[in-house]
């Protein structure tokens, strides 16, 4: 996911302004970010009482990782229809952006959980 998420974030205001090597590299991490919490929601085997503070992280970025590509895509969609940037298509490629940034953050934080967490 941090790779989809450093893609993503690297090319996603050029692929919203038109770039087209910028959005063949930005639409191949919509499935990655938005599907990342499937694993995560199944049935697997109950987490350990230590981790689960990271797992519970994890989710959280995963659903700012879907919700932040999914207002991404509305504004992208916008910007399209209209044939140049507005602030109304701005502004969703922008707030996208931004949830796709905490994700990662958040990721960040249940990576360091889990890191101390076998550390001990």
């Amino acid at each position: 996911m941090r790779k989809a998420a450093r893609v993503f974030l690297a090319n996603a205001v050029a692929a919203a302004h038109g770039s087209s090597s910028a959005d063949f590299r930005v639409s191949s991490t919509y499935n990655r970010l938005s599907n990342c919490q499937i694993p995560l929601e199944t049935k697997l085997p109950q987490t350990p009482s230590e981790l689960g503070a990271a797992r519970t992280l994890t989710l959280k970025a995963c659903r700012y990782a879907y919700v932040g590509v999914n207002k991404y895509i509305k504004g992208w969609n916008k910007f399209s229809l209209q044939g140049y940037a507005s602030e109304e298509s701005e502004r969703p490629v922008r707030a996208g952006i931004a949830l796709v940034k905490k994700a990662v953050k958040s990721l960040r934080r249940a990576e360091r959980l889990v890191t101390k967490a076998s550390a001990s």
